[in-house]
């Protein structure tokens, strides 16, 4: 037979409301343990006794009067919420029904005039963990998603030079000159030996209005660029036009910009062509064509957008100021029911 606690028992003049089970996540002095039971809520107070055994002081319990509770809320589990007390302490429970009824009860209970919050331990460092991958993800992809949905240009704007740093271009690449560097990578052992080497894009000089310019091609699309090159060759050798193409999807950027290390290289292959460096400076800052994912980018952008929602949430609640609430007293007749 269960033992009662006896703190747990109505009052005389004490009236239950409704009986739910739930769960108490947090509570002064508690190590945070889950501890699965059943609360009580009546007129004077809301009471928790876990479960535990038969034997009363194995179960955790408490009791809670409406007078020590200073604030309530919600937490972002849908059946959780946190109630604040007097001496700065808080207790997170769960309830398997009825916590938007119990919010908008103690809200008529607790007094109108709601102190200043305080942070909860765990709290901060969530914040800026959500902060942090907002920041981050934003910053890589809020520009070329913002790109992605605009209108595109494609490589015959490009031939005829409507194409500007910034613009997407997507489709099918049908002329090439030859590429001016490799990205490769290896690992060094600590034997001095090395891996073998490993190519992941080549750089190509391609035409663009009166000028040039160059753009990143995966390794994947390495053949078929190379055949395309070598058509574009014989035909301006007088020979047929180009049949090979390669598609692409990408933004314009900046050589100088977003690979400074490159620019020597594709200077020197227009050296190579017969260009000198005074009509390479006239024709101004060269545009890279960079391949870009499209949809992971957009996936990257949400997630972003996600986690800045959620951090904006939790700064709003973390550091919510002192205030009153609106409609005057406390309501103590107010009704609840599960």
């Amino acid at each position: 037979m269960n033992e009662t606690i006896e703190f747990l028992q109505l009052l005389p003049d004490e009236n239950e409301l409704g009986r739910v089970k739930g769960a108490c996540l947090a509570m002064p002095g508690h190590s945070g343990r889950k501890i699965h039971g059943e609360f009580t809520v009546t007129d004077k107070r809301i009471l928790f006794e876990g479960q535990g055994g038969n034997v009363a002081a194995w179960r955790p319990a408490f009791s809670l009067p409406y007078g020590e509770i200073v604030d309530a809320e919600a937490c972002i589990s849908p059946k959780a919420m946190r109630m604040f007390v007097e001496n700065g302490g808080s207790y997170c429970i769960s309830l398997s029904k009825g916590r938007k009824d119990l919010l908008a009860y103690l809200d008529k209970r607790i007094p109108a005039r709601r102190p200043a919050r305080k942070p909860q331990p765990g709290e901060l460092p969530r914040l800026l963990i959500c902060a942090a991958l907002a920041v981050g993800l934003l910053f890589i992809s809020l520009s070329d998603t913002l790109a992605s949905f605009g209108t595109p240009k494609d490589f015959g704007d490009l031939i005829d030079g409507t194409v500007e740093v910034g613009d997407r271009v997507c489709g099918d690449i049908y002329y090439a000159l030859d590429y001016f560097a490799i990205e490769q990578s290896w690992t060094e052992r600590s034997d001095g030996s090395r891996t073998a080497k490993k190519t992941s894009a080549y750089y190509y000089i391609i035409p663009a209005g009166d000028d040039f310019a160059a753009i990143e091609i995966n390794a994947s699309k390495g053949t078929s660029m190379e055949k395309l090159s070598e058509e574009t060759w014989e035909y301006l050798m007088g020979g047929d036009d180009t049949v090979t193409t390669v598609p692409f999807d990408g933004r314009v950027k900046l050589l100088e910009k977003e690979e400074p290390d490159l620019v020597s290289y594709y200077e020197e292959m227009m050296e190579d062509f017969g260009y000198t460096q005074d009509e390479l400076d006239e024709m101004g800052p060269v545009m890279l064509l960079i391949p870009r994912a499209f949809n992971a980018i957009r996936a990257f952008c949400a997630a972003g957008a996600v986690f800045l929602v959620i951090a904006v949430f939790l700064a709003v609640r973390t550091f919510r100021p002192a205030r009153t609430r609106k409609g005057g007293a406390a309501n103590p007749e107010a009704p609840w029911e599960m």
